[in-house]
């Protein structure tokens, strides 16, 4: 939670901040939402940014020095939900999609399961090309690659239940 409400203390520095309205939350010990009021979507990246590059360097937490890192999801209205939990959905496949580019592998944005394969070991994939598709909550979820690369490893089937976070495809990047 300390890392949630440190990153929080940096949004007021931001453009579009919402803070005076509440539109910022710590979700977790390591997740938070903004909800920014913007007039174009791209600042929204551009606030990522400053984001990552504050929080990814060498900080002093409790005494102990600590290299951190950062993946933001990025949902805007209407395009990626015309509500709350639409734009936290999208905004969650964002970051993991995000996170996945790190580190060469897709994980599982929500609990689900797997009801199509695009891709197999070997094959060739660019940055965008859908791999898979996960029922969740309902509804269909297109997971696409983070970044041109190889299969190295499909770690699920058809049919199979997948937990949050399970790395689903590990690709080497090009």
């Amino acid at each position: 939670m300390q890392f949630a409400r440190a990153v929080l203390g940096i949004l007021p520095e931001c453009p579009g901040h919402a803070r005076e309205r509440g539109q910022e939350r710590a979700v977790g010990g390591d997740e938070f939402t903004a909800l920014l009021d913007l007039e174009f979507p791209e600042q929204a990246a551009k606030i990522a940014e400053k984001l990552i590059e504050r929080v990814s360097i060498c900080q002093q937490i409790e005494g102990l020095d600590i290299a951190l890192g950062a993946s933001i999801g990025i949902a805007t209205y209407p395009d990626c939900g015309n509500n709350l939990d639409g734009l936290m959905r999208a905004s969650d496949i964002a970051m993991y999609e995000a996170a996945g580019a790190a580190e060469a592998t897709v994980r599982a944005p929500l609990p689900g399961k797997i009801i199509d394969l695009k891709v197999k070991a070997g094959d060739t994939v660019s940055k965008g090309q859908p791999l898979l598709v996960l029922e969740a909550m309902k509804m269909e979820h297109t997971l696409a690659a983070p970044a041109d690369g190889t299969i190295k490893s499909v770690r699920y089937a058809v049919g199979e239940q997948v937990n949050e976070g399970a790395e689903l495809v590990e690709f080497e990047a090009a």
